[in-house]
């Protein structure tokens, strides 16, 4: 096996072919300062295929030793920025050290690579790194160190994330901050958020998190709002609206609804056209408003959709009308589904027995 010093020599090998076997045997020396120059090199090296062999070795190399790495993290290479990044990645037991030294780098890029490290990392030392970061200079280190303490769903990161929703932020570290509150789930800090958005509405990109938030906080002081989005985006967000109008109403034990509401709901009834989606908002309603849906259940008991056509049966059902034995027996001579037609055959049955007990 050659020396340190010799194969160091061969890393001025014109031939990059050379200079790699040279890398190659340089990882297998078992000789300390092989990452010190390792790290030093791969600054000075021109060719990518070079560059890359020395970024693969110094992966192998640095189980522990981290220091000398922090030089790559400047370089005007992103080959060599990503390799630093990756060393960051499995740094294993050193990386929570190595990112607090890098999260309070001069380089605000390097700041943010430090931060990425640790997007996943759950430690105390890694979650007090990201939580710092909340009141970085830089927007984008802010706005990283949101994302990912709302991930970790750090709840003790809410007041920070609330502080910096409180100083106006641009739309972007706005919507970051939405949805990490979302995630985090402190109710009395999604209260204190819903509070300083002011017509959201006419901001689109924080709509899906400001009705998450809503759901998870909303009142029914907050119905007027949500009507208001019915009408400006329902056909878009109905999905995300009625979520939160049931986390509301059953959260807070809302029944029935408020005739505002009510009526909005039948709108988003008839805007949207996905079945699944209008057969859930059908049962909602009928649940919480029974007896103010018989006319929408008459109507939809033509529908097409099987799911809505049983439901409409089994609520005229239990409306019990006599004038409703017709339009079922309409539908029963039309239906295909052996299990619509007993269910109707039961509902006349069950509306004609109690008439005649009526009378």
């Amino acid at each position: 096996m050659e020396t340190f010093e010799t194969l160091c020599s061969k890393l001025k090998n014109e031939n990059s072919q050379e200079r790699i076997y040279a890398v190659e045997d340089l990882v297998v020396l078992n000789d300390t300062r092989v990452i010190k120059f390792l790290a030093e090199q791969v600054l000075e090296e021109s060719t990518h295929e070079v560059r890359e062999t020395m970024l693969d070795a110094l992966m192998t190399l640095c189980t522990s030793l981290l220091d000398p790495i922090v030089p790559l993290f400047h370089s005007s290479s992103a080959q060599i920025r990503n390799g630093a990044v990756a060393l960051l990645n499995a740094a294993g037991e050193s990386l929570d050290r190595m990112s607090d030294t890098l999260s309070r780098d001069s380089n605000k890029d390097v700041r943010k690579f430090a931060l990425d490290a640790l997007k996943s990392k759950k430690s105390a030392a890694a979650i007090a790194t990201l939580r710092a970061a909340l009141n970085d200079e830089d927007m984008n280190v802010r706005m990283t160190a949101v994302e990912y303490l709302g991930g970790l769903e750090d709840r003790d990161s809410a007041p920070g994330i609330l502080a910096i929703l409180k100083a106006e932020p641009p739309i972007m570290l706005t919507a970051t901050c939405l949805e990490a509150l979302a995630k985090i789930k402190d109710p009395e800090v999604s209260r204190k958020a819903i509070a300083l958005i002011n017509s959201p509405e006419t901001q689109p990109v924080l709509l899906f998190s400001y009705i998450k938030l809503l759901g998870q906080a909303g009142t029914a002081d907050h119905f007027s709002q949500i009507i208001a989005l019915i009408k400006s985006q329902g056909a878009m967000l109905a999905r995300e609206l009625i979520d939160a109008i049931e986390a509301i109403c059953y959260r807070q034990k809302i029944r029935p609804l408020p005739d505002d509401m009510q009526k909005a709901l039948h709108a988003l009834f008839h805007m949207v056209n996905n079945p699944t989606l209008r057969f859930e908002i059908f049962n909602f309603l009928l649940q919480m408003e029974e007896a103010a849906m018989l006319p929408l259940v008459r109507e939809q008991l033509q529908s097409e959709d099987l799911m809505m056509q049983m439901a409409c049966v089994d609520a005229l059902a239990s409306y019990g009308h006599a004038q409703d034995v017709q339009s079922l027996n309409a539908l029963l001579s039309t239906a295909k589904e052996e299990d619509l037609k007993d269910m109707i055959s039961e509902a006349i049955g069950a509306i004609n027995t109690r008439v005649n007990k009526e009378e």
